[in-house]
C-alpha cells in the first residue's frame, strides 16, 4: 500500500507543474510571437527506493510558428520560416520571434525592452523617415539603404531555452547559430502567439481532474489508516 501510495503522490507534481504551465500558456495568447511551453511525462520503472512508478515531467518549448497578424505598422516585423530575429543585450546577443520593434530617440531600432535589434553590420540607427523594409531584411529610408536584419537560425530541432522578456539562448552558448537560409520578413506584420487557446482549456481540465482523483486516493488511504490506528489503540 505504502508504494502505491508513493506512485500516487509522485504523480501529482508533474500535474501541478503542467496546470503552471497551461496558466502561462493562456496569460501569453495575445503575446507577439510567444512559444508555448509543454511537459513531457516519464514514468520510471525500478525497484526498491524509490519505488516503481515515479513520475517526472521534462518541460518543452513548442517552436512551431503562430499566425500572420496584419499590423500595417512600419516597425512591425515578422519572420515566414525559419529564424529569429538577433538582439544586442547586456548579457550578450539573444533572439526573438516577437518583431514589434520601435525608434529609440536616439534613432537605434530595438525592442520594446530597449534592446537593440541587430543587423548584419551591427546594431541598426535609423535616421527620420518611414523605414521600408523588403523581404530579404533590407532596411531603406527614404531611399537611402540602411542595413539588413541579421535574422538567425539554429540546427532543429531548437536547443534554446527562455530568458525573459520573449527572448531566448542557446542551451549550450557554443553551439552558436548560423544567417537564417530561408526566411522571409513580412512588414506590417507580427507573429502572433502559437497557443491554442480551446486545446490549452481542454489539457488543463483532464490534468485538474487527474490530480483531485490522485488527491481522493491519498484522503482514502490516509482517512484509512487513521481508523485502523485508532481501533488499534482502542482494542482491550
Amino acid at each position: 500500500m505504502i508504494k502505491d501510495l508513493y506512485t500516487v503522490a509522485s504523480s501529482m507534481l508533474p500535474k501541478l507543474t503542467y496546470q503552471q504551465i497551461v496558466a502561462n500558456n493562456l496569460a501569453n495568447i495575445n503575446t507577439p510571437g510567444f512559444k508555448r511551453d509543454g511537459l513531457f511525462l516519464e514514468t520510471l520503472i525500478q525497484a526498491g527506493i524509490p519505488p516503481q512508478g515515479q513520475q517526472i515531467g521534462t518541460i518543452y518549448t513548442d517552436f512551431s510558428p503562430g499566425p500572420l497578424l496584419k499590423t500595417d505598422r512600419s516597425l512591425d516585423l515578422a519572420i515566414d520560416g525559419n529564424g529569429f530575429f538577433t538582439i544586442s543585450t547586456p548579457d550578450g546577443e539573444k533572439y526573438t520571434r516577437n518583431g514589434s520593434f520601435y525608434r529609440r530617440p536616439d534613432g537605434v531600432l530595438a525592442t520594446v525592452g530597449g534592446d537593440p535589434v541587430l543587423g548584419e553590420n551591427g546594431i541598426i540607427v535609423l535616421p527620420e523617415g518611414d523605414p521600408v523594409v523588403n523581404k530579404s531584411g533590407q532596411i531603406y529610408v527614404r531611399g537611402e539603404y540602411i542595413g539588413r536584419l541579421l535574422i538567425t537560425d539554429f540546427p532543429q530541432p531548437y536547443q534554446l531555452v527562455k530568458s525573459g522578456s520573449g527572448l531566448f539562448v542557446p542551451q549550450n552558448r557554443s553551439n552558436g547559430g548560423y544567417p537564417a537560409q530561408s526566411a522571409t520578413v513580412r512588414q506590417g506584420f507580427l507573429e502572433g502567439s502559437n497557443v491554442k487557446p480551446v486545446e490549452e482549456m481542454v489539457n488543463m481540465l483532464i490534468s485538474y481532474r487527474q490530480y483531485q482523483a490522485a488527491q481522493r486516493v491519498i484522503q482514502t488511504q490516509d482517512d484509512a489508516l487513521r481508523k485502523s490506528v485508532n481501533e488499534i489503540g482502542t482494542v482491550r
